[in-house]
């Protein structure tokens, strides 16, 4: 055993929690001492710098000074659930009781909320094999103290979206922000979760976020994922979703910022006629890394899935995307897309990209294709005739090479505050936008 995994083992073996998850950190301790640590020589991490993963680990710099940092999302009408380095923090929640839906933290669940915690935690994440689960998940199990339960009974449409806010600061070191969200939807209910990791640390903290997704039958649920990181930040996090029969699934994600960021999302269409629409932007600058793998498994037949996925890289630095559809055997008629567009700005950015189709049914549409360019020339020439600079002529088409996706997030308010947000990601200077509306 190597010196860095004894040193997260000791901790994660001293690390004090409820004594009813006990058994479910036992099991994802042992799943840590026996699991291949993040090497190059894995095909998963061949191309990122897991040097930085181990670095912040092992000796993790926090900052004593703060910065303030807005988390709020203008005119968005929402529960609001917010947690602080991992603690839950009542005062910045507004949480209002309703009828059919459990939104619990795992520190105040009541005996009941804790069997049916129990009967769905990890549950998402034993779906995955070997090659789609890593050791990052199964760390934050072994680290699980609070998480957040939400549950929507059967027949239940929770029209007010939940905000689960994420917020780290300069305390926060080493192993300690391990956020756990868990979702769990009942026959034909509906609900929107957002979730939005913010920081305000100068140093290298660390945040290892997992969220289960349980949809069931002909359940609706649309799910946005929002990293934005300051760029010492090292993030890895990870979603597993569970599709029932004709359940249905939007997610989003976006990655901005952070010194070293992995996201993965494995989605298990598990029921017959179930739908997944899974979206996500990625921008980088400076010396940023992103590594996003998206893997689709279709396990019953009558399926779709639409995966999408853009990146913006600028300056020095490096993305990479490992998106993967697996058609096992016995998903026949299944319906598959998968597209990876990718922009660079400067010569000193680089992109990794791998589309994968991995079919074993013979009854299947599926198509996949990856792209890598640059600004074009003539679309550039062509506004700067219109009297528009140069820079801005480049913010206006990076800004729409994302914004169609943009575009699909059907709620407004969360819509709005991330084309702005994402409007002035490559400049300082706010006038450059008003020719973006």
């Amino acid at each position: 055993m190597s010196d860095l995994r004894e040193t997260v083992v000791a901790t994660a073996t001293q690390w004090t929690s409820l004594p009813w998850l006990a058994p479910y950190r036992e099991q994802s301790l042992a799943r840590v001492k026996a699991g291949q640590w993040p090497e190059l020589r894995q095909e998963h991490w061949m191309h990122s710098p897991v040097r930085r993963l181990h670095a912040a680990l092992a000796t993790p710099t926090p900052s004593d000074t703060l910065t303030d940092k807005t988390d709020s999302i203008p005119a968005l009408d929402a529960m609001r659930v917010v947690f602080v380095d991992g603690a839950f923090d009542a005062d910045a929640s507004t949480v209002a009781a309703m009828d059919g839906l459990t939104l619990v933290t795992f520190s105040e669940a009541t005996a009941d909320e804790q069997t049916r915690i129990v009967t769905h935690l990890g549950s998402c994440l034993n779906q995955a094999d070997k090659r789609e689960r890593h050791i990052m998940a199964d760390l934050n199990g072994a680290m699980l103290s609070d998480g957040l339960f939400i549950q929507v009974d059967k027949n239940v449409q929770i029209s007010r979206p939940i905000e689960v806010v994420y917020r780290t600061t300069g305390a926060a070191t080493g192993l300690n922000n391990a956020p756990r969200l868990l979702v769990v939807l009942g026959t034909h209910a509906e609900a929107t979760v957002i979730e939005q990791f913010v920081n305000n640390a100068a140093g290298s903290a660390v945040v290892n976020a997992v969220a289960e997704l349980v949809i069931g039958d002909n359940a609706t649920l649309k799910h946005y994922r929002l990293g934005v990181d300051q760029h010492a930040m090292v993030h890895v996090g990870a979603v597993h979703v569970v599709l029932k029969n004709n359940a249905n699934l939007k997610g989003f994600i976006l990655a901005l910022g952070s010194h070293f960021k992995r996201t993965d999302m494995v989605v298990h269409h598990t029921g017959q006629g179930s739908h997944g629409d899974v979206t996500g932007l990625y921008l980088t600058r400076g010396e940023e890394h992103s590594d996003l793998n998206a893997c689709i498994e279709h396990r019953t037949p009558h399926c779709f899935t639409d995966e999408v996925f853009r990146g913006i890289l600028a300056d020095k630095s490096k993305a990479i995307f490992n998106g993967r559809i697996h058609i096992h055997p016995q998903a026949q008629k299944t319906l598959a897309n998968l597209s990876n567009k990718n922009l660079l700005l400067d010569q000193g950015a680089e992109i990794y990209t791998k589309p994968e189709l991995e079919i074993y049914a013979d009854d299947v549409r599926c198509a996949h294709g990856a792209t890598v360019s640059q600004i074009q020339s003539d679309a550039l020439y062509y506004l700067q005739t219109r009297g528009i600079g140069r820079k801005e002529a480049e913010i206006m088409l990076s800004y729409g090479f994302i914004n169609e996706l943009l575009n699909t997030i059907s709620v407004a308010p969360l819509r709005a505050h991330l084309q702005s947000v994402l409007a002035v990601q490559f400049t300082r200077d706010s006038a450059i936008l008003e020719h973006l509306g």
